[in-house]
């Protein structure tokens, strides 16, 4: 039995499997693509159509997110370690709040099931606590910092996961401590129209923007910049002069009730 190595994030997949053609790691590799820092983790139906409301159409059938359920991926991963076990499961994790509750979120689904898992935790790289931020050749020389997870720590993580999915809030964060904190989805959206004016401004660069102005320990991804972007125009609070199917078919403006009126002078 050889390694399996898991993750979250499809680069992180790439850089290992390039690993293992290298013959840096040995075993396969599995991504489980989410983004667990924002929505509802409590139910796979509910996570898969918020999930899917919140991009724009091109988003989510780009990235394959037609499941019915979010939580089919890990199912999937149950009946495979039942059919074909590993000699040990590798997570593979950054220390931004996806990858905090990814972390968990893997102990909670891998209850019960007779597998070694060991934790690589990725150190933050210039300030950026994505494991992304890492060249493929540094990551893969990361193995053997893998610390094995005992039965106690797995079970004490799988109740953190719990308790998290049982909260309200739908966006999660990691402190300067690296404590999660509880947020609602619109803590950004001042931020947000902050960048805009009474000038056109292409959607897609205000994604870009939106992503770029966030901070390096809980960077906000395309998924979310898209949904705020979406919500403040529904809302009314900004405009669009084209529809809203893709980034690259509108453009967006500061609506005119965000508009200063100039102070009259006598």
């Amino acid at each position: 039995m050889t390694d399996l190595h898991l993750t979250s994030h499809p680069g992180t997949a790439g850089s290992l499997c390039w690993g293992i053609q290298k013959n840096k790691l040995a075993g396969d590799v599995i991504v489980i693509e989410d983004t667990p820092g924002i929505g509802p983790l409590d139910d796979g139906k509910k996570r898969a159509a918020f999930l899917q409301s919140m991009g724009f159409e091109e988003y989510y059938m780009h990235l394959g997110m037609v499941e019915t359920d979010a939580f089919a991926p890990w199912l999937a991963l149950q009946e495979r370690l039942r059919q074909n076990p590993a000699g040990r499961l590798v997570l593979w994790a950054g220390s931004d709040a996806n990858d905090y509750i990814f972390i968990r979120m893997a102990c909670y689904w891998l209850r019960g099931i007779d597998v070694k898992i060991a934790l690589i935790q990725v150190p933050p790289l210039w300030g950026h606590h994505s494991i992304s931020a890492h060249s493929m050749p540094e990551l893969v020389s990361m193995l053997h910092q893998a610390v094995p997870l005992n039965r106690a720590k797995r079970e004490r993580f799988a109740k953190q996961f719990e308790q998290i999915a049982a909260r309200p809030e739908l966006l999660r964060e990691c402190d300067e401590n690296g404590v999660l904190r509880f947020k609602d989805l619109s803590v950004y959206d001042g931020d947000v129209l902050g960048y805009c004016s009474r000038r056109w401004k292409p959607a897609v660069r205000m994604v870009g923007e939106i992503m770029g102005r966030s901070d390096g320990r809980n960077p906000l991804g395309e998924l979310f910049a898209c949904s705020r972007l979406k919500h403040l125009v529904l809302s009314g609070d900004l405009e669009a002069d084209g529809p809203l199917t893709s980034m690259r078919t509108f453009r967006v403006r500061l609506a005119k009730k965000h508009v200063q009126a100039p102070a009259t002078t006598l």
